[in-house]
């Protein structure tokens, strides 16, 4: 009866092997796969919609040593599933076989166009810059774990930056994605856009500057002159608020100030005061008998103060970031 117990025994094991050894021969050999990230492209990036278009080569490399010098087909059983936070896919190639060299190394290659929804935060704008990162990590019983791939790290050598943004590359990262259930550990390629605000200082600040300066002119019209000096002040407020309108577009609506409305603002403000100046010196030498050099004292003396006023706002708005 021992006799009997013991073959059960040795032929349990041993079938429990052969299952255990078959297994790992059909997945692999070690609990290791590094990333590679390589963003050959930013084909756009959608303020309106918070969202960065990029296309990019990511490779995979696993071990599996008890196919050394081959090359297996591509089957979802074999290539460890990567999910990539926040993607969202719109075209992708990779290789239909993948090569397994004489250490034992796997390496897939896959090609990306995809959009990624990204909070921007407009605060500095025109001025900001956006942190973004692409993450990956395996949610299929975190079998792996994962490491960066230092071959293929950063921007491609020929890559070209979008018209309007400065990219760069600030490293690599092990996470965490907490929620519910155990945590999941990813890998996240972190990167920076900045965006070229030489454009949006010659055609946004500059002109609004400009609107600015014209409502000054009249402080260099006599008092006695009204409708000139009507005219001046409702054109600069007219063309102002109609400038500020197709502005508008270039963010989504914010719940907070972007340093561009506060320098619109800035600018509401004073083109109003001198267009309130206008009306009180006006008033003050018309319905005023002898009051007319009184009024042309207020009007030299605003010659100064506004200037002075707006360049201590820049300074204020711009370099102390107030």
């Amino acid at each position: 009866m021992k006799r009997f117990y013991y073959l059960l025994i040795f032929s349990f094991v041993t079938h429990f092997q052969a299952f255990c050894l078959q297994k790992n021969h059909e997945i692999t050999d070690s609990s290791e796969l590094t990333i590679g990230l390589t963003i050959l492209d930013i084909i756009d990036v959608n303020d309106e919609d918070e969202t960065i278009t990029i296309e990019f080569f990511f490779t995979l490399n696993w071990l599996i040593d008890s196919l050394r010098n081959t090359e297996i087909a591509y089957s979802e059983e074999v290539v460890p599933w990567i999910e990539m936070q926040y993607l969202t896919e719109l075209n992708s190639s990779f290789e239909k076989k993948i090569p397994v060299d004489g250490h034992g190394i796997a390496s897939f290659h896959r090609k990306i166009i995809g959009t990624l929804r990204h909070s921007f935060d407009f605060t500095n704008f025109p001025f900001d810059h956006q942190d973004w990162k692409l993450v990956f990590f395996n949610v299929l019983g975190q079998t792996f774990r994962i490491r960066a791939d230092t071959h293929y790290m950063g921007l491609h050598e020929d890559f070209i930056d979008p018209p309007t943004w400065r990219t760069n590359f600030t490293g690599v990262e092990e996470i965490k994605l907490r929620g519910p259930g155990p945590d999941i550990r990813g890998l996240a390629y972190n990167f920076e856009i900045k965006r070229n605000s030489t454009y949006y200082i010659w055609k946004v600040l500059v002109p609004i500057g400009l609107i600015v300066l014209m409502s000054w002119g009249v402080f260099w019209i006599r008092p006695e002159e009204i409708a000139a000096q009507l005219t001046v002040s409702v054109t600069a407020i007219l063309t102002l608020v109609a400038f500020q309108f197709s502005v508008s577009q270039l963010v989504p609506p914010l719940s907070y100030m972007t340093t561009l409305d506060k320098y619109t603002v800035g600018a509401d403000f004073l083109v109003f005061l001198a267009f309130l100046e206008s009306l009180i010196t006006s008033y003050q030498a018309q319905a005023q008998v002898g009051r007319h050099q009184f009024s042309a004292k207020i009007d030299r003396a605003s010659r100064w103060i506004f200037p002075i006023s707006f360049i201590f706002f820049i300074l204020m708005l711009f370099y102390f970031k107030i």
